[in-house]
C-alpha cells in the first residue's frame, strides 16, 4: 500500500486494485483467525477418531503454532520486507533480477513445505493419528485453508 503496489491478479473481492491492500489490513486479522478455525475444522474431521471439543481445542493450541509461526518467520516477514524495501520485485509485469524472481517462486514453496510439515507432526500428535492420516489431513486442511486465504489475502 506504501508504494502503491497492486495485485498481481484480478481480486476476487470487489475493492479496487487501488484500494485492495488498505482493504486488506483491516480483513488480515480476522480471516488468519477464521481460518486457523477453518484449519482445525477440517484436520479434526479427517485426522480424529471421533470428534469433540476437547480434541478440536487441541488441534487449533497446535495448529497456531504449526502453521502461523512458520508462515510469519518464512512468509509475511520476507514478503513485507521485499514489497517495502524493493517494491519492483512484485510489480506486475516488472522486469526483475534473476534473484528475485527466484525469490519468488521459492518462498511460497519453503512455506508450504515448513507449514505442512509442522501442522502433520502436530496433527500426529494432537489427535494420536498414523503419519499418514495426519499427512493427508495437514495436506486437505491447508490447500482448503490457502483456497479461503487467497479470496481476501491474495
Amino acid at each position: 500500500m506504501i508504494n502503491s503496489l497492486q495485485p498481481s491478479f484480478e481480486p476476487l473481492l470487489p475493492i479496487s486494485k487501488e484500494n485492495y491492500y488498505l482493504g486488506q489490513i483491516l480483513f488480515t486479522i480476522p480471516v488468519a483467525l477464521a481460518g486457523w478455525v477453518l484449519l482445525g475444522l477440517v484436520i479434526c474431521f479427517i485426522a480424529s477418531k471421533r470428534f469433540t471439543a476437547s480434541g478440536f481445542k487441541d488441534i487449533l493450541s497446535v495448529l497456531g503454532f504449526s502453521l502461523y509461526v512458520p508462515c510469519l518467520l518464512v512468509k509475511w516477514i520476507p514478503e513485507t520486507s521485499v514489497a517495502f524495501f524493493y517494491p519492483d520485485a512484485w510489480a506486475v509485469g516488472a522486469q526483475i533480477n534473476p534473484f528475485w524472481k527466484w525469490f519468488r517462486g521459492t518462498y511460497v514453496w519453503v512455506g508450504f513445505a515448513w507449514a505442512f510439515v509442522f501442522t502433520a507432526f502436530a496433527v500426529r500428535k494432537a489427535a494420536n493419528a498414523s503419519w499418514l492420516r495426519s499427512g493427508i489431513a495437514a495436506l486437505v486442511g491447508i490447500f482448503i485453508t490457502m483456497c479461503f486465504f487467497a479470496a481476501f489475502l491474495r
